[in-house]
């Protein structure tokens, strides 16, 4: 089992966990209210507005199959909450999420206590935790809580050990000054140093521990301000254009039962200044199909199938927040890149995806890629070659045949969903990788996407003879 700090991109995940488990465990003993709150403090929105701000701290217990617990922890050492999935307690995981807790608070100087708001029927727990009673009981919207809270030990005390070095400084100095008096600044430098070093930094609260096991990457830095692709990618947008666009949304969040639970946000432009009304109506509507993709299919257009596995499925919690960027505008083509992250029934530990819509606004018309590349040999060697230098991985789709890139090109794939885009520096062109449950190829990717970019120099070599050349060359 590791326990560590969850990444940005893993809060929603340890937020979906969080409530699945409230909702099973701790829901029946709050009022509706008091359910409301709880609620309204692991919105996304909120936790992760404190997350940047380094006002929250989240830790994750991990297996081999994901996420088995999670645990918040304030700037302030008081601890938010602490769940882990029924199937797995009882088992030592939330003494493991409460010492990596402690180890934190402990080893970052932040103060030599920690505490907590138990309800009645979490209070043994938290006593079995080592937890102490440090209040009077007190009502929070018809909830009773009990404060607990514990003393920790901290770093070993080294007062004496420092008096002794003291005084040996003192006689090592006067020996020196006897005796070597021309090396005394290069011996008092050298102790300075050594005593400055023991006491933690004000940096060192922000940071967290040193180990180095501690993180999970070498590289790792937990306050990422933003990891969202589309922050990546130069946009190209032409001058005195005679349209524009505003940002429009869909939001929806609700409890559907005790073990349901929706939350949509999703934003999408709105383009307004076309000649043709109909052509724009058009345009908008693809644009906000293709951003309400998992709205559509799991809440307002489920199909049957979709319904009937909404039924029997165990996870009620279904998460869907996009956002987007215009890569490319012109007079005659627009392309816009949406990234999304979303929970699902199928999705246990959640997904990351990219999806793109390019449309031509003479007519409305919507391009594939397979509309706008000749997808023969020479273009699929060049697309296998450039999709394994961007996955940094020589056996990437190494199981797909060139027939089978064709195919999923061409939309035929299930799990490869062929997606491109227009930007400054030329076209993008890649898949959305959906690996399902039943898939037996859903182990094999260690990516949400990737995509190939093409310079608008390359791509000619492969164009095919589709209009949108034409649009992208006017």
């Amino acid at each position: 089992m590791n326990i560590r700090m969850l990444r940005r991109d893993e809060v929603l995940e340890g937020l979906r966990l969080t409530w699945e488990v409230f909702s099973q465990t701790t829901m029946s003993g709050y009022t509706p209210e008091a359910i409301e709150g709880f609620r309204e403090f692991i919105k996304y929105e909120s936790v992760i507005q404190k997350f940047d701000n380094k006002e929250l701290l989240l830790f994750g217990a991990f297996a081999d199959d994901g996420l088995k617990g999670v645990a918040a922890l304030t700037r302030e050492n008081h601890i938010s909450f602490l769940f882990v999935k029924p199937e797995e307690q009882m088992k030592g995981l939330e003494k493991l999420l409460f010492d990596q807790l402690c180890y934190y608070v402990g080893t970052t100087g932040n103060g030599k206590r920690i505490t907590v708001f138990a309800t009645p029927s979490q209070a043994a727990t938290y006593q079995q935790l080592g937890m102490n009673s440090s209040g009077v009981p007190f009502t929070d919207k018809g909830v009773e809580y009990l404060p607990f809270e514990k003393i920790l030990a901290g770093p070993e005390k080294k007062k004496s050990k420092t008096g002794m070095i003291i005084a040996i400084i003192i006689a090592v100095f006067v020996l020196i000054m006897i005796l070597f008096g021309v090396l005394v600044s290069f011996f008092v430098k050298n102790v300075r140093t050594a005593i400055e070093n023991q006491a933690p930094s004000q940096e060192e609260f922000f940071t967290g521990p040193e180990d180095e096991d501690y993180y999970p990457e070498d590289d790792y830095d937990f306050y990422e301000e933003d990891e969202s692709v589309l922050m990546g990618i130069d946009e190209e947008i032409k001058k005195d254009l005679s349209y524009e666009w505003k940002d429009s949304y869909y939001t929806k969040e609700e409890s559907v039962s005790q073990t349901s639970y929706i939350d949509f946000d999703v934003a999408y432009p709105e383009i307004t200044g076309l000649q043709d009304d109909k052509v724009q109506t058009k345009i908008n509507d693809a644009i906000r199909e293709t951003a309400m993709q998992t709205v559509n299919d799991y809440h307002l257009k489920p199909s049957q199938e979709m319904k009937e596995k909404l039924l029997k499925a165990d996870n009620g919690y279904i998460v869907s927040y996009v956002n987007y960027k215009v890569t490319y505008a012109s007079e005659d083509l627009l392309s816009v890149v949406f990234d999304e992250q979303a929970f699902t029934p199928e999705s246990e530990n959640g997904k990351v995806h990219l999806r793109t819509v390019n449309i031509g606004l003479k007519d409305g018309k919507v391009y594939e890629a397979k509309d706008i590349f000749k997808l023969n040999d020479k273009f699929l060697e060049a697309f296998r070659t450039t999709m394994q230098d961007e996955a940094s991985d020589e056996d990437f789709l190494g199981e797909y045949k060139d027939d089978e890139l064709k195919a999923a090109l061409e939309g035929e794939n299930e799990i490869l969903n062929p997606e491109f885009f227009i930007y400054k520096k030329g076209i993008e062109v890649g898949y959305d990788i959906n690996p399902t449950a039943e898939s037996d190829e859903s182990e094999d990717f260690n990516f949400a996407w990737v995509t190939a970019p093409f310079s608008f120099t390359q791509a000619e070599a492969y164009q095919s003879d589709s209009d949108f050349w034409d649009l992208l060359n006017e």
